[in-house]
């Protein structure tokens, strides 16, 4: 039985079981769909070669997915079928006859973003929708919410729950009232002392003074049921602790620099006629309460302060230090500044790295082999904090931090760095020829060339260590220098570990075997080297030259270069322990899932990447998923909002693993683990080892 009747099969399975309200049996079937999508025209298709068939029997299956989901109450496989859609309703609008369920589908979706909070995402995919189809009654039910939302009128969103166009949308809209429930109990909290049981259940939208007790309780509220009311415990201080003197500082020196501004205008905005229609009523009650006053501090003083004034809106300048300007570093430095843009917050970002440029420590495998690539892999930040890159306005400091504290930052040479946020960022001890010891790229090219010349010189050369800094390495010297004789020796059963993106699978391994074999590589597994007894274990060492036997169960390994790739990650955390019981026991800095310190009373420092114990693996696609938290939370925190949770074991695994400019693999871990050959590297990571987006992002043209 072919493929796509099988699934076609299964599919009619699922949809009756669905239909009979036997959730789990459904979800069974589907697991089983999700493997049959493999063999159909499904990742990754090109319009090309495709078969309208499989294309519309995906499209359905995708969709019995998302309406599965929604009877299961699972919302991440409701994220990961809905997403996996749109290639469907976008990309193949124009070869496949529209489906029903697109516009149910996506107005679930945009409910789904309105009841997780998530505004920008809304308008996002809201973009996307064709401007005659926002009447359509699926879609224009969550528009109407969110303006409800945007104008507090929650009594009109309630009231909306009558007219959702189907009784799928209930799930998400009740998920929505209990996030506008949570808002109403928070503002609560802050307003009143009391308030009567009935009241309180008309404000939460609750429909009986049991559930209000229910809610009470959650809460933490105390309930007095003699006096029929509910007592809130606590009090939000932050609108009484208002700093009158800060706050008369700051108006007085908005007034002095509004007086300039009237005094050297040409316009009708003129010193002598503030009352004209022409001059903003904000800076006509300011020149009228300062400027002509003749008592301005007693006037400020005996002012009442409007309620709704609260410290909370006195928003300064935050000062951002990142520790490490390499992967982590650089992508939380970018996002800060695009995102408190938005937000309209005030960041003084300064980035400390110890050496003068970015150093692409990912492309070194190709650089230590290749000399004219090595030149590209330093990229200098000037472009960037220049007064026309995107980091005009903060600060770049070459330095290495010694110590970190409560509020500063320390450097080798003694200079001191204020923060209110940190983020460290400083990676792990990668060694040399990977990561350069030099901290130019003057030097550090002096340095690259001996080892281009001791590869290129070597005629055999043993690796010990088969993880991806070996098979890449292996991948480039062959393109160059095809005839040299090399070989892998690693102790494990298969290359890289068989640990792939944090999941264990050997298949990948067994491809990049296969791969490696035809280029005339030897691969040794399950073989442990003693590289202390070959001398083979200088610290931050890797590359060795003279001739080395190895004995292995294969018989002798003669080589005249060695290059030594095993150990594991050392995290540089040395700086930092100077917080104290900051570090586990292998020397990585403890982090919630907020990516914060440990510590509540270093809630203001975060750390990601290899540094950080975030339970994630040691990958440039990790910090894909680590960096957006910390940004976001920086800017949580500063705003006072509720902060993001990392989940390490979320988002997409795998890895890409080249070999040389053209080959390799990818891995990712989804519907049973899915090997894609070298096309994607080397449309990829293979040109260039992603150093365009590195350039890109640092302004260098």
């Amino acid at each position: 039985m072919s493929s796509i009747t099988q699934a076609t099969k299964l599919l009619a399975d699922a949809k009756s079981l669905i239909q009979q309200n036997k959730i789990a049996d459904a979800g069974k079937i589907l697991a089983q769909l999700k493997i049959h999508l493999t063999e159909l025209t499904f990742l990754i298709p090109s319009s090309k070669s495709v078969d309208n068939k499989e294309l519309l029997l995906c499209r359905e299956i995708l969709e019995t997915g998302v309406q599965w989901s929604i009877k299961a109450q699972d919302i991440p496989a409701f994220e990961r079928y809905i997403s996996q859609l749109k290639t469907y309703y976008s990309d193949y609008s124009s070869i496949l006859p529209p489906s029903p369920l697109v516009y149910p589908l996506l107005g679930l979706n945009l409910l789904r973003l309105l009841s997780q909070n998530r505004i920008s995402d809304f308008h996002t995919e809201l973009e996307q929708i064709q401007p005659d189809q926002l009447s359509n009654k699926f879609i224009k039910h969550p528009v109407e919410i969110e303006q409800c939302l945007m104008e507090g009128s929650y009594n009109k969103v309630w009231n909306s729950r009558a007219s959702c166009p189907g009784d799928e949308y209930l799930f998400f809209f009740d998920i929505l009232m209990g996030t506008i429930r949570d808002e109403i109990a928070s503002c609560s909290e802050k307003t009143y002392q009391n308030l009567p049981l009935s009241d309180a259940a008309t404000l939460l939208y609750l429909k009986s003074t049991d559930e209000v007790k229910a809610f009470a309780e959650e809460r933490g509220w105390i309930v007095k049921p003699d006096e029929k009311k509910i007592y809130f415990v606590g009090a939000d201080n932050d609108a009484s602790e208002i700093p009158t003197a800060k706050v008369i500082r700051q108006t007085l020196g908005y007034a002095r620099e509004l007086e300039r501004i009237v005094r050297t205008t040409k316009s009708s905005w003129i010193i002598g006629n503030p009352d004209s229609v022409d001059f903003p009523e904000k800076i006509r009650n300011l020149y009228h309460l300062i400027l002509i006053n003749p008592n301005p501090i007693a006037q400020l003083k005996s002012t009442p302060i409007p309620t709704k004034f609260s410290a909370s809106n006195l928003i300064e300048m935050s000062k951002v230090v990142i520790v490490g300007g390499s992967n982590a570093g650089l992508n939380v430095l970018n996002e800060l500044i695009t995102k408190s843009a938005k937000a309209k917050i005030k960041l003084e970002i300064t980035l400390i790295e110890k050496r003068s440029h970015y150093q692409h420590t990912y492309g070194m495998v190709r650089g230590v082999v290749d000399e004219e690539f090595s030149k590209q892999t330093w990229v200098s930040f000037s472009n960037y904090f220049s007064d026309s890159g995107p980091g005009k306005g903060h600060n770049f400091v070459q330095g290495e931090v010694s110590a970190v504290y409560e509020k500063k930052v320390v450097l080798a040479d003694g200079k001191e760095i204020e923060f209110d946020y940190l983020v460290y960022a400083t990676g792990s001890l990668i060694p040399a020829p990977y990561r350069p010891i030099a901290l130019n790229p003057e030097d550090g090219l002096k340095e690259n060339s001996e080892y281009t010349s001791k590869f290129a010189s070597a005629k055999r050369i043993a690796f010990i260590g088969g993880g991806p800094i070996s098979v890449e390495t292996v991948g480039e010297i062959k393109e160059r220098f095809p005839d040299k004789e090399i070989t892998i020796i690693t102790a494990t059963e298969y290359l890289l570990g068989a640990k792939v993106g944090g999941t264990v699978d050997p298949k990948p391994a067994k491809t990049l075997q296969d791969k490696l074999t035809k280029l005339g590589v030897k691969v040794i597994t399950n073989e442990k080297v003693d590289i202390a007894a070959l001398g083979l274990d200088k610290e931050g060492q890797a590359l060795y030259e003279g001739e080395k036997t190895i004995q292995t169960s294969k018989g002798e390994i003669i080589s005249d270069l060695q290059v030594v790739a095993v150990g594991g990650y050392k995290p540089i955390s040395g700086p930092i322990k100077t917080l104290g019981d900051v570090l586990d026991s292998r020397g990585f800095v403890k982090v919630k899932a907020t990516l914060q310190l440990e510590s509540e009373s270093h809630s203001h420092i975060f750390s990601l990447g290899d540094v950080a114990a975030t339970g994630a693996t040691k990958m440039g696609m990790s910090i894909m998923g680590q960096s957006p938290v910390v940004s976001d939370n920086i800017i949580a925190l500063i705003t006072k909002k509720p902060l993001k949770l990392y989940d390490s074991n979320g988002g997409m695994k795998g890895m890409m693993v080249t070999l040389g400019k053209t080959d390799g693999i990818t891995y990712m871990h989804f519907f049973g683990g899915i090997t894609v050959g070298g096309w994607m590297v080397r449309n990829t990571k293979g040109p260039d080892f992603m150093m365009g987006r590195i350039k890109s992002l640092l302004a260098v043209k």
